[in-house]
């Protein structure tokens, strides 16, 4: 099943009393999750915690779009009145959903797992995707992710959700559900910390990239054959594009289309933009464009003012005609990291869409940032 339409059957489901619940991923995050696994041709998928099933049914509408494959999802609980087992009956994925409910939980389960699959004192993996979106704390999933990652197939994706999620105010019931916590435990991003001390340092991995505004950590098991998808997002390691052309960003300040707000003026090698109210934006010139099949963005800036500000990168090919929120990246800033290299995926796969147009915004405002290196690149 399409994209598209999976989604829609998704976010228009209600109660049988006209209740509508939250319980969808951002359709960016979604999105993400359904080319991955169509694109890498992945068959046997995992999703460690399964909630309320929506993620769970848009990796089996992708598995049934390409064909065929299985997505196990394993959770100690059954929601209600939305459970996986609604969800699956109304999207009509059901043949492609092996649902667990298990007081164990997903530890247990990839420990049997293991077992299973071990032979001669090794673990043959089996697995060719993984979504961790469970517990949300720093013993359990930390496991899962050591757990997981030796069942993965070389060349596999694992994605982690809410690396901006802390116990404290995280949850509508946080003083009584973490009351066994202490002051630090409440205070940490737990999925970050494992993404960042575990999953990043770990020796089977060697491409990582956020998503989603720094929602959502990606990780790809190593394998001598490049991925033939990648998603679309703030890539944390170098690009290996096969080539690249760099722009002075005075000279695209110059002949770029910017709305009022924006002052510019040099300061060295690079710009000073001082961005007066909030949202304001650069179409950049043509010349940068000219309808090739643009896969990444590099760039280098340093936010002077205020304390953090957000950088959205908008861009349009030939699957659109208006810049919109599907095709974007936010960019999280801070002042106190002064000079900033960001790298953006702006193209998931190695299809030729010939990119039309490319926009920066500075989405909070008031702000000034120095902006010192821009370049566009991609795959041979």
């Amino acid at each position: 099943m399409k994209f598209d339409e999976i989604y829609k059957r998704l976010s228009t489901y209600r109660t049988s009393g006209g209740e509508k619940l939250l319980f969808l991923l951002t359709p960016t995050t979604m999105r993400g999750i359904y080319d991955c696994v169509l694109h890498s041709n992945a068959q046997e998928c995992i999703e460690l915690g399964t909630g309320y099933g929506a993620t769970t049914c848009i990796i089996a509408a992708a598995l049934q779009e390409r064909g065929g494959g299985c997505v196990t999802t394993i959770d100690i609980m059954v929601h209600d009145p939305i459970g996986i087992h609604v969800l699956a009956a109304h999207t009509g994925m059901a043949p492609y959903i092996n649902a667990i409910c298990s007081t164990a939980g997903y530890n247990w389960y990839m420990g049997d797992l293991i077992a299973a699959q071990t032979k001669n004192g090794v673990c043959e993996p089996c697995l060719d995707f993984c979504f961790l979106d469970g517990a949300h704390e720093w013993g359990h999933d930390a496991l899962a992710v050591y757990l997981v990652g030796k069942l993965l197939r070389p060349g596999s994706w694992l994605v982690m959700d809410d690396l901006d999620l802390r116990p404290r105010g995280g949850h509508p019931a946080w003083e009584t559900v973490f009351a066994h916590f202490t002051e630090a435990e409440l205070d940490t991003y737990h999925v970050a910390r494992i993404y960042n001390l575990i999953l990043r340092q770990h020796p089977d991995f060697g491409e990582f990239a956020l998503g989603d505004g720094g929602r959502t950590g990606w990780a790809r098991k190593k394998s001598a054959a490049p991925s033939p998808w990648y998603p679309t997002t703030h890539v944390l390691d170098p690009l290996r594009l096969g080539w690249r052309q760099a722009f002075a960003p005075a000279e695209l300040a110059a002949q770029a289309h910017r709305t009022d707000g924006i002052n510019i003026r040099r300061k060295g090698s690079a710009i000073q933009i001082d961005a007066e109210l909030t949202d304001p934006f650069f179409i950049l010139p043509g010349a940068v464009v000219a309808q090739r099949s643009i896969d990444a963005i590099t760039l280098r800036v340093h936010l002077v003012s205020p304390p953090t500000e957000t950088l959205q990168i908008f861009w349009i090919n030939a699957t659109r005609e208006n810049f919109n929120e599907e095709q974007s990246m936010r960019v999280k800033l801070a002042a106190e990291d002064g000079w900033r290299d960001i790298a953006i995926r702006i193209n998931g796969t190695r299809e030729k869409w010939p990119v039309r147009a490319i926009r920066l915004d500075l989405t909070d405002g008031p702000s000034t940032v120095l902006w010192d290196d821009f370049a566009i690149g991609g795959w041979i």
